[in-house]
């Protein structure tokens, strides 16, 4: 059986379209800054629970007017931030003079380490710009007090975790300032499809255990289903399958976007295996440059079977 894992479909509906059509035919048309902008900002401010958005271009465009602003606030001084991050994250701050400190990730949510940016802050600290990556959060309680009480300000770059919560508020209103994008790539950008997770975390809507039979599957984009909706999804084929032909097996997508092997790894063992969720096999599946001078890539499988050896 083959499948096909686009990144996207077609973004523009065709109510879409025909709205457009329709203000391209009125007269004295305004294309930027009109009624359904601040319309937009209204909306969106009250479904984030803050006072004001300003709506521009692209998110690249939000880091750098909010680093341009820092500057002519506060001047000088240093930006921490993550290397996992978007290139304009960076640009923004290079381009305002700002010094760039960079903080490595902590592997478990692909956010700064809290313990690295509290090593990193100095007195010419002025920000730490946390990126939320891939839907996750990168707050916590004794960071946040931490970055208060050093008087150093945050700034979140949340366009890949849209709705995500912490303390059961919306990530992007514990920042001085906070970005967000909706380019299709991005969690939550587009309408066509969001994610979510279960209790454990993964991908929920593959995920159901079996008394008798569980498969994991681990790896990155391609089991997780980046860019499509849940049931186009790979673990979702494979239960329909077993749902097809009366198999009780359940199927556990515990894939990851970008994740690395030794990150697949990291997560099996610290996630499933030592949190005991019962399965009898594992599917790993790695993507690999087949030649380094091309751009083509190959995807291998590596199944274990776990059923004399769990319990």
């Amino acid at each position: 059986m083959q499948f096909s894992h686009p990144l996207m479909h077609n973004n523009f509906t065709k109510a879409d379209m025909n709205a457009a059509i329709k203000l391209f035919k009125q007269k004295n048309i305004i294309l930027t800054q009109s009624k359904y902008v601040k319309k937009f900002e209204k909306k969106w401010s009250k479904w984030l629970g803050v006072k004001y958005s300003v709506f521009v271009n692209s998110g690249s465009s939000a880091n750098l007017l909010t680093m341009t602003v820092l500057k002519i606030l506060y001047g000088k001084g240093e930006i921490i931030l993550p290397p996992l991050t978007w290139v304009s994250d960076i640009n923004s701050v290079i381009q305002n003079n700002f010094k760039p400190v960079f903080v490595d990730i902590n592997p478990k949510n692909l956010c700064m380490s809290e313990e690295e940016i509290v090593k990193k802050v100095n007195k010419n600290t002025l920000a730490v710009f946390m990126t939320h990556a891939q839907g996750f959060n990168g707050l916590t309680s004794k960071l946040i007090s931490f970055l208060k009480k050093r008087k150093v300000l945050l700034i979140e770059d949340v366009s890949e975790s849209h709705g995500a919560t912490f303390n059961k508020r919306k990530l992007g209103t514990f920042g001085k300032i906070s970005n967000f994008s909706f380019y299709y790539e991005n969690y939550g950008g587009f309408k066509n499809w969001g994610i979510v997770t279960d209790k454990y975390g993964f991908r929920k809507g593959n995920n159901k255990l079996s008394k008798r039979n569980n498969i994991v599957l681990i790896g990155d984009s391609v089991l997780f289903g980046w860019g499509v909706n849940s049931e186009n999804s790979v673990p979702r084929k494979l239960h329909d399958i077993t749902i097809n032909n009366e198999i009780d097996i359940g199927i556990i997508n515990a894939a990851v976007p970008s994740y690395s092997l030794d990150q697949s790894l990291h997560r099996y063992i610290h996630e499933i295996y030592n949190k005991k969720i019962p399965h009898d096999l594992i599917i790993l599946q790695i993507c690999i440059a087949e030649n380094p001078s091309k751009i083509h890539a190959c995807y291998h499988q590596l199944s274990l079977n776990l059923r004399d050896s769990w319990n």
